[in-house]
């Protein structure tokens, strides 16, 4: 139950709908931080982090995709840091075109 904001978010950003997902990230990252589900928070930014490179802020997007990659690799959640390497490598690539 407490993932279905993010799941949503990950729904409107599969349709391309990036200012719901957009939304749904940022409520999900605002519950799970008050829940002080980490893990919950880490796959929020990397949500963020996604949306924010979809629409060209390569900085914001490195911001995000780095805390959540922090968060991630404490928790030891592979699946997460992974997403966030791929990010933090697809928004250098964003800068460098």
């Amino acid at each position: 139950m407490l993932s279905v904001r993010k799941d949503l978010g990950d729904v409107a950003g599969a349709r391309g709908d990036r200012d719901a997902a957009r939304a749904l990230y940022a409520e999900s990252l605002v519950i799970f931080r008050e829940l002080g589900n980490r893990i919950g928070v880490g796959w929020s930014l990397n949500g963020l982090g996604r949306v924010a490179l979809d629409q060209g802020h390569s900085a914001l997007a490195r911001t995000l995709y780095t805390e959540g990659f922090s968060i991630l690799k404490e928790l030891g959640d592979k699946q997460g840091v992974a997403e966030s390497l791929e990010g933090l490598a697809a928004s250098e690539v964003s800068d460098a075109v």
